[in-house]
């Protein structure tokens, strides 16, 4: 599979970023939202300064890393992938790289808010608009998110009532 673009096509040894960004941007924005592609792609600009000639070497540029860890992996990842794709390394080569590259486990957010709080923090509320969207991740279980999401898209024909009980097919990945 040619990249295109005037992109040489060859098989090296090193994992070079920078000499594959323009075109791994591309394929990274068609596979990935561009949220999660703009959080890969900042990590990996900013750890990802120099080639990277071994396993070793990409281990002690993960070790160093404080913040972002996470993300910097999957970038990588996504980067071998990438390199398999365009067969611009030997598939033993990604396979050294990818048992080194593990994508960090993410803490469990543990944090339950008591009824006291969560009354104070509907109280504070002055808007009703947020009120109502207070109303509504209390008792659907939606992420923040999800509900401001709800609110911006809305569309009444959506709305499946049935009886005493309404629901709405979000189709989010989670």
């Amino acid at each position: 599979m040619g990249l295109g673009g005037g992109f040489e096509q060859r098989k090296c040894e090193e994992l070079d970023y920078h000499s594959v960004k323009r075109e791994f941007e591309k394929w990274l924005k068609r596979r990935v939202s561009k949220s999660h592609a703009e959080k890969l792609l900042h990590y990996l600009n900013k750890y990802f300064t120099e080639p990277v000639k071994s396993p070793k070497e990409i281990v002690k540029v993960i070790n160093e890393i404080k913040t972002g860890r996470r993300h910097f992996c999957m970038g990588i990842r996504n980067l071998l992938k990438f390199y398999e794709e365009n067969e611009l390394i030997s598939y033993e080569l990604i396979e050294k790289y990818g048992k080194v590259v593990k994508i960090p486990q993410t803490e469990v957010d543990t944090f339950i808010p008591t009824d006291e709080q969560v009354i104070n923090a509907y109280k504070k509320a002055r808007d009703e608009r947020y009120k109502l969207l207070f109303k509504v991740l209390a008792v659907s279980g939606l992420h923040l998110c999800e509900g401001v999401w709800l609110f911006n898209n809305f569309e009444p024909k959506r709305l499946i009532i049935n009886g005493n009980v309404a629901k709405y097919p979000l189709n989010l990945a989670r």
